[in-house]
């Protein structure tokens, strides 16, 4: 499934800003992704107000329950 893609572990993503023409994350490293899609995988506990990523636009709220 992964065949091709690029895959990055260990990587804390600080925003994600997404839209109409795809997604950009940037990393607390200060790298910057660029793509059509992301696929994250965020431990509950990064999703506290203090501890994730910001999401711009914000998620809708059923997205963060």
């Amino acid at each position: 499934l992964a065949q091709g893609l690029k895959i990055h572990y260990g990587c804390k993503v600080s925003s994600v800003a997404h839209g109409k023409h795809g997604v950009k994350l940037v990393t607390a490293a200060g790298m910057e992704f660029e793509g059509g899609l992301a696929l994250l995988a965020i431990p509950p506990s990064a999703l506290l107000p203090q501890g994730g990523p910001v999401f711009d636009p914000s998620l809708p709220v059923w997205k963060e329950e």
